[in-house]
């Protein structure tokens, strides 16, 4: 099983998180509640997760390689039938940005699969307004300070929410 070094995880958690809705831009927090989350949206929904295809385990792909990944992860969530929204992960001055799509999601096992499916270290995980907890796939070494283990083990699957 591969490690997430504390500097990818301090990535994934400083990193900014969006859906799009209409022509809105809407921001989802690890830290604090999703107030801009529509109640329309996430009511229909147990859970929510914000999933990615590009860059498998944090290692930088190709464009176009990481643009037929997310094309890929998008085709197989409308067959199953899942609510979606364009979404993206960015770092905080931009210098970075990747593809993702918000889900409405039934099921953690689901989203599990699909994650380790595509190779990914962690995703986005929420329910209804609440903050986003981060779900992680790849052993985790350290947990850093403000942070807290909220389920699982350091083993995976994990989830880290703010203390």
């Amino acid at each position: 099983m591969r490690c997430l070094d504390l500097a990818t995880l301090q990535a994934f958690l400083s990193a900014r998180y969006e859906c799009r809705l209409a022509s809105m831009w809407l921001p989802l927090h690890l830290d604090a509640p999703n107030p801009a989350l529509p109640a329309r949206v996430t009511a229909a929904a147990a859970g929510w997760a914000l999933l990615s295809a590009s860059c498998p385990h944090s290692r930088p792909w190709p464009a176009r390689l990481n643009a037929r990944r997310h094309q890929q992860l998008g085709a197989q969530l409308r067959r199953r039938g899942l609510f979606m929204l364009a979404a993206r992960g960015c770092d905080p001055v931009g210098n970075w940005e990747e593809a993702s799509w918000w889900v409405a999601a039934p099921a953690l096992a689901s989203i599990d699969a699909l994650a380790q499916r595509y190779s990914q270290h962690a995703v986005l995980v929420g329910q209804g307004d609440a903050p986003a907890r981060l779900r992680g796939y790849s052993r985790l070494g350290a947990v850093p300070a403000g942070w807290q283990l909220s389920a699982g083990d350091p083993s995976g699957p994990w989830e880290l929410s703010r203390v």
